[in-house]
């Protein structure tokens, strides 16, 4: 693949596709919430440091799966507005996210923002 880039679409496994040179970067959802701690991770995984690109993602593992609970954007808007990023609302189809989610989805904020 030296003729294009290829870019992971997936957070949960960008890492690993990165450290094995699989992926030269990703499009994350993540890096909306946690962009410095995204960015670590990238960058451990551009030098080939596993140790801290396996750490980096330790803490963001949670917040990758929770901001996937229902159909994106769902969750990262939400957790955008709660950030106090972007205002309160989302346009059809799509409809708010479920009440049952909100503390499922402040837990991995925060676990991933506490580093």
């Amino acid at each position: 693949h030296k003729n294009f880039i290829i870019l992971s679409g997936d957070d949960e496994t960008a890492a690993d596709w990165m450290l094995h040179e699989l992926a030269q970067g990703v499009i994350s959802v993540t890096a909306n919430i946690a962009p410095k701690t995204m960015q670590l991770l990238c960058e451990a995984c551009f030098i080939g440091d596993a140790v801290t690109a396996q750490y980096m993602q330790q803490i963001l593992l949670l917040l990758h799966q929770r901001l996937f609970v229902t159909s994106n954007p769902i969750p990262v808007k939400w957790a955008l507005h709660k950030m106090g990023k972007i205002a309160e609302g989302i346009r059809l189809p799509l409809l708010p996210l479920e009440t049952q989610h909100h503390k499922y989805i402040e837990e991995a904020m925060q676990a991933a923002l506490s580093m």
